[in-house]
């Protein structure tokens, strides 16, 4: 409230000082047009004299003073209106666009490079590069021929090898068989004359006569069964000749596992 009575006492103020300065030159412009009047009158009676000039620019200094002392009241009374400052909207851009805007241009500033860098080839030199090519070309197809054959022979030589060694593993086990044999047809003649020294023929036999038998044997040699298998006919003979078998147990049989599987199951065929 108190700022409003003042300010309505500025206002009044002010209105007088206008309606004073209005009135002041209200009267300064007639006394002048007195002035005027009188010194023309003069001036036509005596002689030529310059007339003043009028003092207009005076009156606008003046209203001009007036009117700039009006203001710096008015300035002094109100209180200057600061403007705030506008908070300056700063837009950033994303740190992928800028990478973006970075790599396109590191790009295009590349190709430009690589757009003036770019040699001139002549025909002599395409014919050069051509020639080279097909060199490298031709010695690629050599390399890879010789590669074939070698790899070709190497199969053959694997193949003949394995021959070889298949032959020889053959050779080498019909020899161990042969062997093998000749040992097992040793045990069998040692078995068969165990049986004769204990084997009393009567002399009434025939010596066509022929009993197969089927003898199980442990491995020290101990006959464990003898079984008829064919029958010589004549039922003395085959009695006998089973009955040598068990006087003669153990039989002589080889020390080797393997020889002795052979012999462990013997058919043997007896005749007087």
């Amino acid at each position: 409230m108190k700022d409003v009575k003042v300010y309505k006492t500025s206002i009044l103020y002010s209105a007088l000082l206008h309606v004073l300065v209005l009135n002041f030159l209200f009267f300064s412009f007639n006394f002048y047009k007195k002035v005027n009047y009188v010194s023309q009158s003069s001036v036509m009676k005596a002689s030529l004299v310059e007339l003043p000039k009028p003092m207009l620019p005076q009156e606008n200094t003046k209203k001009e003073i007036v009117l700039s002392q009006e203001e710096k009241l008015d300035v002094k009374k109100k209180p200057p209106l600061v403007e705030k400052p506008k908070p300056s909207k700063v837009i950033e851009k994303p740190a992928t666009e800028v990478k973006k805007l970075v790599l396109e241009k590191s790009i295009k500033i590349e190709n430009k490079k690589t757009k003036i860098e770019k040699p001139v080839t002549t025909k002599n030199e395409i014919k050069i590069e051509k020639n080279k090519i097909k060199k490298e070309e031709k010695e690629i197809e050599k390399k890879a021929v010789m590669m074939k054959q070698q790899q070709a022979q190497k199969k053959m030589e694997e193949k003949l090898w394995a021959e070889q060694l298949a032959k020889e593993e053959k050779q080498l086990t019909l020899t161990k068989e042969q062997q093998a044999q000749g040992v097992v047809n040793k045990y069998n003649a040692l078995i068969l004359q165990a049986i004769r020294s204990r084997w009393i023929l009567a002399e009434s036999y025939s010596p066509d006569l022929s009993a197969q038998l089927l003898i199980n044997l442990k491995s020290d040699g101990t006959v464990l069964n003898v079984e008829l298998i064919k029958s010589s006919g004549n039922e003395g003979f085959d009695r006998s000749a089973r009955a040598a078998v068990y006087k003669a147990s153990p039989l002589p049989v080889p020390p080797e596992t393997d020889l002795f599987n052979q012999m462990k199951v013997i058919n043997l065929v007896v005749r007087p």
